[in-house]
């Protein structure tokens, strides 16, 4: 019974796992030109961000984009597959806080080898040996969400936070963590993953793209429960909430979209899942739309984050609407087409309200609430 759940944890890891990879990242000018920048050369984020701004005075509003991609199936080797399932195996099997633990969320949560697009090294072993006593430590040795709360605060004193790696988009590996000690939301995730896997607690990292209220974007980890769901306060106004997943999610756009189709870099991935309503409350809203460019299949609803206009969530256009579901209320958003990597406004921007009733901010109609009533 253990090989044949073995073979298929294998058969999990390797069928999804094309899509996943090692992401070098840096920054590029309006013409995609690579700018140099390294902003680990300066002393502090003012200090880096000042620079920033010296640069884009010259060279227009950088963005960040690939400049070197490595993908698992290219360098992973059975060896690493073999080590790191028979580990993740002993630490679900052998601690008494991952019993309840179905297969198939150990496969989603706790057996991947990688949080995020991280390098990719090997982690588990010494982080179970360093948490080899965590029983001890534990009042009922039963509960996951103790077991994961007290390994989140372990992976907390490795490494803590730097605005400094909001200008260092690359996620660092695990090597770099504990050599650096600091990083951006994403390595501390990706951290206190590695901490909860390597006890055999199912763990997520959960995201949105943009906050609805304020700038920049956030991820955060979060324990997975016996019920397959996971939830951790946030301390900003969301939009929506994705969770990462191992496993390719047919429903998600990038699944949908056809070789050559261009969408929003945050939704045209595979590996996610929506789990908004379970952090806010949520409204389904429909748009009619205004004249769709010949081709257009998806529109987008937008938040105004740093500045600018950022897709959050996509639906399909029929006819002459597009419907998107559960999105946050009491936020402002207005809806686009993506076209050539630009957004195009679509129709006129609402605020959906606190009482899940739309409203339009330019007068007129344009945007029905699904759930409740029609704005005329």
């Amino acid at each position: 019974m253990g090989d044949s759940l073995k073979y298929q944890a294998a058969v999990f890891l390797i069928e999804n796992m094309v899509g996943h990879n090692y992401a070098e990242l840096v920054f590029f000018d309006s013409k995609e030109n690579p700018i140099e920048f390294d902003a680990l050369s300066y002393s502090n984020y003012d200090e880096a961000s000042a620079v920033m701004s010296e640069i884009e005075k010259e060279y227009g509003e950088l963005h960040y984009g690939r400049s070197n991609t490595i993908e698992d199936t290219q360098i992973i080797t059975s060896e690493y597959l073999i080590k790191n399932i028979d580990q993740a195996f002993q630490s679900w099997q052998n601690n008494p806080w991952s019993k309840e633990l179905s297969f198939e969320d150990f496969c989603e949560y706790v057996l991947p080898y990688r949080g995020s697009n991280e390098p990719i090294e090997s982690w588990r072993g010494e982080l179970m040996l360093k948490f080899s006593d965590l029983a001890k430590e534990m009042e009922n040795i039963s509960d996951p969400q103790e077991a994961g709360k007290i390994l989140e605060k372990k992976a907390n004193q490795v490494i803590g936070f730097d605005p400094i790696f909001y200008l260092h988009p690359t996620d660092q590996g695990f090597s770099e963590m504990k050599d650096r000690g600091i990083g951006r939301c994403e390595d501390i995730t990706n951290m206190q993953i590695y901490a909860r896997r390597a006890g055999g607690v199912a763990v997520a990292s959960d995201y949105t793209p943009y906050w609805a209220k304020s700038g920049n974007n956030h991820a955060w980890s979060v324990v997975i429960g016996s019920d397959g769901k996971g939830y951790a306060p946030i301390s900003g106004v969301a939009a929506k909430v994705y969770r990462k997943t191992f496993s390719e999610q047919l429903d998600s756009l990038g699944a949908r979209l056809r070789e050559g189709e261009i969408a929003p870099r945050w939704l045209k991935g595979k590996n996610y899942k929506d789990v908004t309503d379970s952090y806010v409350e949520v409204r389904d809203v429909g748009v009619w739309l205004k004249e769709i460019p010949k081709g257009e299949k998806y529109a987008y609803l937008c938040v105004f984050n740093s500045g600018h206009w950022r897709p959050i969530h996509w639906g399909v256009i029929e006819g002459e609407q597009v419907a998107f579901d559960r999105m946050g209320i009491d936020v402002l958003y207005l809806p686009v087409f993506h076209i050539a990597g630009q957004n195009i406004p679509a129709s006129q921007p609402f605020i959906l309200q606190k009482d899940g009733l739309p409203k339009t901010l330019l007068g007129g109609g344009g945007v029905v609430n699904i759930n409740t009533a029609t704005i005329k």
